[in-house]
């Protein structure tokens, strides 16, 4: 009977450290992913969205080749055309909130501006997380086997 009993103990707990294992690998795993996809530019996300359009079409060396070239060239004017966005994002974002900021009392545009500052801080930290643009091979034509 005691024997029996130190299986059961035993197979328990290798199930629930599987299972913890299992739980904690695949969150660090998701927020690893949604991070690189954070951390993209609207170019570097656009040629992945064109690489998976362009999966299992059994495309030949040159016209991967032809790919690639369309994409390194396209993808600096994408960058500059986000960078451009950014700026006028940034700009009437805060004349947004300046207005805003004209309609509150002065108790409630103190909480308001904490609060913004505290989700640009958060935004911070997150982006300062991410991989640096250009981490990984940029606008290279990946095969199915070699892909993140």
């Amino acid at each position: 009977m005691q024997g029996k009993k130190r299986i059961w103990i035993a197979m328990s707990l290798l199930f629930v450290s599987g299972v913890a294992v299992g739980f904690f690998g695949t969150g660090l795993v998701l927020r690893r992913q949604v991070n690189e996809f954070v951390g993209r530019s609207p170019a570097g996300m656009h040629s992945r969205v064109v690489h998976r359009a362009l999966k299992d079409l059994d495309l030949t060396a040159d016209q991967r080749r032809d790919i690639d070239l369309i994409i390194e060239e396209t993808d600096p004017k994408l960058r500059r055309l986000a960078e451009g966005m950014r700026e006028t994002m940034d700009s009437t974002l805060a004349e947004q909130h300046d207005r805003i900021k004209t309609i509150l009392t002065g108790e409630q545009r103190a909480e308001f501006e904490r609060r913004l500052e505290e989700m640009r801080r958060r935004f911070e930290q997150m982006r300062d997380r991410r991989p640096p643009h250009g981490h990984r091979t940029r606008g290279g034509f990946r095969e199915q086997d070699d892909r993140p």
